[in-house]
């Protein structure tokens, strides 16, 4: 079994069996070129990580038996909020990568007086997606989430000890 872990979608897992979004059966199909009864992994983003078995290939989508679980495979344990000024969208794109890849938790923006980015750089959707991307390349079981954009000051009270 090779050790690239596919995301599953949570909707897409019941009782022994799963069933993969088309981009993710792609890739096992035409990349990998799995065959019934290859054996993978695959994560729900929410701590579970699944041993597969290929079942089927129907319309595009690879339906999967599940062997066994693991929670919270390759996840470290503590949690590490990484508080960052806003970037410009490149920068602020590897920081959730690199970040996901080393184990931070959460992403904390910071709106500084010379913040370069702007929130507008910052979409949460491609946010989440980097950061599955970046969960399924380093074998995590969670991506990494993403507080929105705060003040400097707000951000300093919330973590204020005393």
């Amino acid at each position: 079994m090779s050790n690239q872990t596919y995301y599953v979608q949570p909707e897409n897992i019941g009782g022994d069996q799963l069933t993969l979004t088309q981009e993710e059966s792609r890739h096992i199909i035409k990349v990998l070129r799995k065959q019934k009864g290859d054996a993978f992994l695959a994560t729900d983003g929410a701590g579970t990580t699944y041993e597969c078995q290929v079942d089927s290939f129907a319309h595009g989508l690879v339906t999967a038996s599940i062997l066994s679980k693991d929670e919270g495979r390759g996840e470290p344990e503590f949690q590490l909020i990484l508080a960052v000024a806003l970037l410009k969208k490149d920068r602020f794109k590897w920081i959730i990568e690199k970040g996901t890849e080393l184990g931070i938790s959460n992403f904390m923006p910071i709106v500084t007086e010379r913040t370069i980015g702007t929130e507008r750089s910052m979409k949460p959707a491609r946010c989440r997606k980097i950061a599955i991307s970046a969960m399924k390349q380093s074998g995590r079981s969670r991506p990494a989430g993403n507080c929105g954009p705060n003040d400097l000051s707000r951000s300093a009270k919330r973590f204020s000890y005393g």
